[in-house]
């Protein structure tokens, strides 16, 4: 016998990796008012740029659920789904921080890959994640299509 089952929603969290810069503060304004847990993170040593975007996030959406965070492992580790907005040249600090608690979850890079070269050396640091890059105007329609419920055949 065949049924068709539904998920029941549940909140996905994200967690915006360089979100104090212009790609990644897009990101989290185009985010914030889609039901997901956004973690903010700041490659940066000064998190004033990102309290700045955290209280402006609070003040446009009101009870969205935003965090900044200070470290990030801890994010890497609760998160369903990361957005990188970072420099190439950041990414190897930043593989020994990430790797080991985002196996197997979506990694989405905000930058313009035509020829595919950054999403290969991407997934040369994160073999075992499932790597995306596309452009920051198309970030939340790839990340609800990511999240979007299947209905299952049981």
């Amino acid at each position: 016998m065949l049924c068709k089952t539904e998920h029941m929603p549940t909140q996905k969290t994200i967690a915006i990796i360089g979100a104090a810069t212009e790609e990644g503060a897009a990101a989290a304004e185009n985010l914030a008012g889609g039901g997901y847990r956004l973690l903010l993170l700041s490659l940066s040593p000064s998190a004033t740029d990102l309290h700045r975007l955290l209280a402006r996030l609070k003040k446009a959406v009101g009870q969205a659920d935003i965090e900044a965070m200070a470290c990030t492992s801890e994010a890497a580790w609760e998160a369903d789904m990361i957005v990188l907005a970072i420099a190439d040249q950041e990414l190897p600090a930043l593989v020994p921080a990430i790797s080991h608690f985002i196996t197997g979850k979506p990694v989405i890079w905000i930058g313009d890959d035509r020829t595919g070269a950054h999403a290969s050396r991407l997934a040369s640091f994160l073999p075992y994640c499932h790597i995306e890059c596309c452009l920051a105007d198309r970030l939340t329609g790839r990340i609800h299509h990511i999240f979007q419920p299947q209905n299952q055949i049981i």
